[in-house]
């Protein structure tokens, strides 16, 4: 995990006692609805039917790792169940395995899932990147010839607000360098304005004050 929390959900239980048993963690139990939550030490898994999993009883998500779940479910419940990995999970990026083979030659699961299935079910909330295809060594659980592919889906979710900050942050270095820039100028010039209108320096002095109170209230704007 690279210290970071994993959380993970199944529908079988011996899979994920053994899973733990590996781990060497002894996990902790409970009930969150209709579902069993073992928890151990960066890991948290929920066992049961994943579409009974709550966005609230999930927390906050940084990414998805879908290994072998899309693949394994039919057809006609792929699309219900990638809407609700991306509801619960707030549409947070994934990275995604997938299979593409004859599904006349092998009846699945893994069941085969297109470039085009992959569109229509994440082009509205992610955009799509594939990353790499191989071919499977031996095929397709040593039956079809197979390839995998790894997809990685980028977040639309992003607000407008974030995608602007480094330019907002540029522009505002850029203001405060030329009003740095400026003051020195000012301040080197001081001798010369006075010694040419014939006045104390205190009192050319009053210019570069009035220079930096209207910079200041710039800056404050360019804030906002």
């Amino acid at each position: 995990a690279r210290g970071h929390r994993i959380v993970g959900a199944e529908l079988s239980v011996d899979a994920v006692e053994q899973l733990f048993a590996e781990l060497g963690e002894e996990a902790q139990k409970s009930k969150v609805g209709s579902l069993t939550h073992y928890q151990a030490d960066h890991i948290d898994v929920f066992v049961g039917d994943i579409f009974d999993l709550t966005r609230d009883s999930l927390g906050p998500v940084d990414a998805v790792y879908d290994r072998a779940a899309l693949v394994a479910l039919p057809e006609e419940m792929r699309s219900r169940y990638a809407r609700h990995v991306n509801d619960i999970s707030r549409g947070a990026p994934q990275l995604l395995i997938s299979y593409e083979y004859d599904q006349s030659l092998l009846a699945g699961p893994p069941f085969a899932v297109g470039e085009g299935e992959i569109t229509a079910l994440y082009a509205g909330s992610h955009e799509i990147v594939h990353l790499e295809r191989e071919e499977l060594t031996g095929g397709l659980k040593g039956r079809c010839p197979a390839t995998q592919s790894v997809w990685l889906l980028r977040s639309k979710n992003t607000p407008s607000s974030k995608k602007g900050v480094p330019w907002q942050m540029a522009g505002l270095s850029l203001t405060i360098l030329l009003s740095s820039l400026g003051t020195s100028v000012a301040n080197v010039a001081l001798p010369t304005l006075a010694r040419e209108f014939a006045v104390a320096l205190q009192t050319v002095q009053w210019v570069v004050l009035a220079y930096l109170l209207a910079i200041t209230v710039l800056i404050v704007g360019v804030g906002r």
